[in-house]
């Protein structure tokens, strides 16, 4: 179900992940916890407070696997999305499982439109 644009989408992830995030935006990728089968997504949720919410139900054992170096487990980035100047084509929907606190999209979001919040330690994550 397409819904309305908020203001901003708040985006959980890897601080890892951040440089290249940066440079080439976010992309949809295939969801790692085997939950469902979808197309390609990025999930955000409505507001800051939901992130790790959101990041919790979508991996049982959140973001951890074999490529994540011990040192680097645990340490999460939010990113900021002011929707005002996502592209035309950019569609936004609720996630049924997180009914107004949480989207998904198969769009790109442009690199220039990507903020840093803040940084965060990612519940369930063994923090060396």
């Amino acid at each position: 179900l397409e819904a309305p644009l908020p203001k901003y989408l708040y985006h959980l992830t890897l601080k890892k992940n951040l440089d290249r995030i940066l440079k080439q935006g976010l992309t949809p990728r295939e969801d790692s916890s085997k939950r469902a089968y979808h197309p390609p997504r990025i999930y955000f949720a409505a507001e800051q407070q939901y992130v790790e919410d959101l990041a919790d139900y979508m991996s049982p054992e959140p973001l951890k696997n074999k490529s994540n170096k011990l040192s680097e487990r645990g340490n999460g980035v939010i990113l900021k999305i002011a929707t005002s100047n996502l592209p035309a084509y950019f569609k936004l929907y609720s996630d049924p499982n997180f009914k107004g606190r949480g989207f998904f999209t198969v769009n790109n979001v442009p690199p220039s439109l990507i903020k840093v919040e803040n940084e965060v330690p990612i519940k369930g994550i063994d923090n060396g």
